[in-house]
């Protein structure tokens, strides 16, 4: 049976190609957060949060079928999220204590985004916006007495948050198709194609990929005992993939 995301999709498209034989039709209504934040991340990142523990990133190859281990050195932080800029920015993004943080390369020091809103604690770190616009990452969060997730747009600067805001502009959220048009989620390659997704069987853990994402993900790389909490593809690189990953 497909997805629920895929339901979705598929749903809208319906919809989309019917109204265009129809005078009037309105336009599609915004899907909810959840089924944003599953278009971001994926199936397996809803619920509740990772537990609190230091992590680190490693960086695997898609095409190697080893089990890998740990590298020498390693840059130990309590991540909860991560997301690569897309190239030609080398940054990656670090969600700590419900706050962002920048690092140049996997092993620097994070350092927090100024600026912001301080009401906001983030939750999930989800996708950047596609150029021509203003590079900003969209997010999700809790402002200070929410019951639920909303998703935020953070509008970048060197070092900072220039400005931050509730989402009001949601064409993108209207279908799975729209979403990947206006964003880049590096989980996918552009328009949300090759979107990775992890899992476990008890006896070891691997990285599947969906030809698109929703679809049924096929086998990958197995990645044995190595606990992960997150993917992405490495921005400029096709074949190779940054993990999150507990340091104990």
């Amino acid at each position: 049976m497909p997805s629920r995301s895929l339901r979705t999709t598929l749903k809208t498209t319906i919809l989309a190609v019917l109204c265009s034989t129809v005078t009037g039709c309105p336009t599609p209504p915004p899907q909810s957060a959840s089924t944003v934040i599953e278009w971001a991340l994926g199936p397996q990142h809803l619920g509740s949060e990772p537990a609190p523990g230091d992590r680190y990133l490693l960086t695997i190859s898609a095409d190697t079928a080893a089990e890998e281990a740990p590298p020498a050195e390693r840059k130990c932080l309590r991540a909860t999220a991560f997301l690569p800029a897309p190239a030609p920015e080398t940054r990656i993004f670090v969600l700590m204590d419900g706050k962002v943080y920048s690092m140049p390369t996997p092993n620097s020091n994070p350092e927090r985004l100024s600026g912001g809103d301080a009401s906001l604690t983030v939750t999930r770190l989800l996708a950047f916006s596609r150029p021509p616009a203003a590079r900003a990452l969209l997010v999700a969060g809790k402002p200070q007495g929410a019951q639920s997730e909303q998703i935020w747009l953070l509008t970048l600067g060197t070092g900072t948050i220039a400005s931050a805001g509730k989402v009001t502009d949601t064409k993108a959220f209207v279908s799975q198709e729209a979403f990947f048009k206006y964003y880049d989620a590096p989980r996918c390659k552009s328009g949300g194609k090759q979107c990775l997704v992890l899992s476990a069987d008890g006896q070891a853990s691997y990285v599947d990929v969906e030809a698109q994402a929703g679809s049924s993900p096929a086998p990958l790389r197995k990645l044995g005992k190595l606990s992960v909490v997150a993917a992405a593809w490495t921005p400029g690189d096709e074949r190779t993939i940054y993990l999150l990953t507990p340091c104990q």
